[in-house]
């Protein structure tokens, strides 16, 4: 198995990003598409298992996690 200490290092720091976008669906619609073609435009490069990746999962409900597959049944809850 191979997790990238790049990553780590980077998920350690106290970044904030934020932006606003516009889109022409309901907002149900938006959520669900969003969360389930996460893995689709996630940057590879902040994940632990790098061009491993396997899936990006997000719970679709309140207090749900977000969590990551990779290689060799490897799993991290991310938030």
């Amino acid at each position: 198995m191979t997790i990238h200490t790049r990553a780590i290092e980077r998920f350690a720091q106290d970044d904030v990003a934020r932006a606003h976008v516009t889109v022409s669906l309901s907002p149900a619609v938006a959520f669900e598409k969003f969360r389930h073609d996460i893995a689709r435009w996630w940057p590879r490069e902040f994940t632990y298992s790098g061009e491993g990746l396997e899936d990006l999962y997000m719970e679709g409900r309140k207090g749900g996690v977000l969590y990551e597959r990779g290689p060799e049944g490897f799993r991290v809850d991310v938030g």
